[in-house]
């Protein structure tokens, strides 16, 4: 498949090592922080894009960099440290790399037969029970220190999770608890899923066999359901024992097995409905919600895995479309539209919404050549779009309610943003009530912060109910 690039897709700057670590520092800000906004921005993705004079094959071998911005009473700190995993720890002792496509073929093979892979944490962040833990699909959680970011290290959550952690945990405010799954591969390739209640112990719920070892990112969540489209990105298996190429070369796109939809009632898993519809690509869900017996479901869509490697190559992933699909399990049909004609991806709902009806999107988009973030209505499909200035580069966008009556949607915006002008970053505050006028404030970090996935909020006093995640 032959790919062009675009001025937006001009590789990211940000997409280099970290500069340097360091604890929460004062920051210098800019304009005024709103005082509702009391807590700390969590985010983390890759952090050493090179290391013992060899970079990494793709972004997402890179060992995490966990990034925090703390607020309170108008001013900031912030501190970036990398994800000190075992295996990096490891690294290090012997001076050279051991893990992934960077370590010999031998080492390869060896990891695979012993199921060691080093865990870099460098994908999404959860905050549950005033515990902090960087996600990376293919491991467990890492538990981050949440008063100085340090690594405190990998954690089965009580002996609950037995198999990797998805990234993307989801909360659904009706059940009062956070949902997350794991992929186990063998003879069999199963999908564990797992329950964080907001007060109480983590527990294993049940497990699901899949077709076949797919590269699986995330998931939708109702009251009653959880919703999986299983795209038919295959991961090659005795690639990845043997050793066998890059990491890029693990994933095989089969475009004739179509994507599985699979629908589980939560609290009746036994009674999952499979069907399959032509083939497509998503990383990202903004949402799911119930409308009788149907659902209806927000995601950023692809026609295939170009995106893969577009997200090696430039760290542009936005040439995506947001649609909604309404599922309806009875009849095993799901049909879908596009939401808006514009790149859209990393979508964002208000927190207090999860799991139930909501209107507003949060988005990262482009317009007239430059990076912009979007705020979308659903009801209305008109989107308000803050243009970026040149050679600015946003991450997701994470909501934050102005208060907890605030309307849906009604709050602030929270991105970092890296600026190839001065090669620095900045978290920047968005009013959404006027979005377009641009940030309210910014906080200054003096050196560039590697790209990030995703991230979340973490309120000074957390409230019974979820934190913004991304």
């Amino acid at each position: 498949m032959v790919t062009t690039t675009t001025q937006t897709e001009r590789v990211r700057g940000d997409m280099k090592s970290i500069a340097g670590e360091h604890g929460f520092v004062p920051l210098r800000v800019e304009g005024r922080l709103p005082p509702e906004l009391e807590g700390t921005l969590v985010r983390t993705g890759p952090g050493l894009y090179e290391s013992f004079g060899r970079s990494v094959g793709h972004s997402f071998e890179a060992d995490g960099a966990v990034t925090g911005v703390r607020l309170s009473g108008g001013k900031a700190e912030g501190a970036v440290r990398l994800i000190e995993s075992d295996g990096l720890l490891e690294e290090r002792l012997r001076g050279r790399p051991l893990f992934g496509s960077r370590a010999s073929a031998l080492r390869r093979m060896s990891n695979a037969v012993r199921r060691r892979a080093k865990n870099t944490g460098n994908t999404s962040i959860l905050a549950w029970q005033h515990r902090l833990f960087a996600m990376v699909e293919s491991n467990k959680p890492m538990e981050i220190s949440p008063d100085d970011l340090s690594t405190l290290g990998e954690t089965t959550l009580g002996g609950t999770v037995n198999s990797a952690f998805s990234a993307h945990p989801h909360a659904v405010v009706g059940r009062k608890a956070f949902y997350n799954f794991g992929l186990s591969y063998g003879p069999k390739t199963s999908l564990h899923l797992y329950e964080l209640p907001f007060h109480g112990r983590a527990r294993r719920m049940f497990e699901i066999p899949l077709k076949q070892a797919v590269m699986l990112h995330d998931f939708a969540a109702t009251e009653r359901h959880f919703v999986f489209f299983v795209a038919p990105a295959r991961i090659r298996i005795a690639r990845a024992l043997l050793g066998i190429g890059g990491f890029g070369s693990l994933i095989a796109w089969e475009p004739d097995t179509g994507t599985e939809v699979i629908v589980v009632p939560i609290d009746a898993p036994e009674k999952t409905v499979r069907f399959d519809v032509p083939a497509f690509f998503q990383w990202h869900f903004a949402g799911c919600w119930e409308r009788g017996n149907e659902l209806v479901v927000h995601y950023a869509r692809y026609r295939d895995m170009t995106t893969f490697e577009q997200l090696r190559a430039t760290g542009v992933t936005e040439q995506a479309r947001l649609h909604e699909a309404v599922i309806d399990p009875v009849k095993r049909t799901m049909r879908e539209e596009p939401v808006w004609d514009a790149a859209s991806e990393f979508p964002v709902i208000d927190p207090r919404h999860a799991g139930a009806d909501y209107q507003s999107v949060f988005l990262n988009s482009e317009r007239s050549g430059r990076r912009a973030l979007a705020k979308l209505d659903l009801k209305t499909r008109s989107p308000r779009v803050l243009a970026l200035a040149e050679g600015e580069q946003a991450s997701e966008v994470i909501f934050v309610p102005r208060g907890p009556a605030a309307k849906e949607g009604d709050g602030f915006g929270l991105t970092m943003i890296y600026d190839a002008r001065t090669d620095t970053s900045h978290m920047a505050v968005l009013d959404t009530a006027r979005w377009e006028d641009g940030p309210i404030a910014r906080c200054h970090f003096e050196t560039h912060v590697p790209m990030s996935f995703h991230g979340t909020w973490v309120p000074r006093r957390p409230p019974d109910q979820p934190q913004s995640i991304g």
